[in-house]
């Protein structure tokens, strides 16, 4: 009986040494485990922080060479269109003097007193202006 207690001991024995060194290897397993989490996220952070910053670096490049292609178009587009802009002045500027010359109410003279048909004109037209009013200077109607 005391040989069966003595085997029983050593088997428990060996049993609990068995579980002490089970948790032991497990314990080491999730610290490892948990390390090369720990590494991984560090690894894929550092990734992550040095991919946005390329990014960051990409889009400051490509915005200064579009501000370039678009500043060197707007250049070559400005001495294009020139002539086209003053073209559409001097248009203006005629159908101004158009739509001057048809209206019957303005008269156009010059700066100089040589101009004798322009000062013709004006005098015409303000005497067609002084014989339209009455005695009080009110337009006859």
């Amino acid at each position: 009986l005391a040989a069966v207690l003595e085997i029983e001991s050593k088997d428990e024995l060996e049993i609990e040494k068995t579980k002490v060194e089970t948790e032991k290897i497990r314990a080491e397993l999730r610290a490892r485990a948990a390390a090369e989490a720990n590494a991984l996220k560090t690894e894929a952070s550092a990734y992550v922080t040095e991919k946005s910053a390329e990014i960051l670096r990409l889009r400051a490049d490509y915005s200064a060479k579009s501000e370039k292609i678009n500043a060197e178009a707007e250049g070559k587009a400005a001495a294009n269109l020139k002539g086209k802009r003053n073209f559409e002045l001097d248009m203006q500027e005629l159908e101004t003097y158009n739509k001057l010359a048809q209206n019957k109410n303005v008269a156009i003279s010059g700066k100089s007193s040589e101009n004798f048909v322009a000062n013709m004109l004006v005098a015409q037209n303000q005497q067609q202006i002084l014989l339209n009013l009455d005695s009080k200077g009110m337009v006859k109607t």
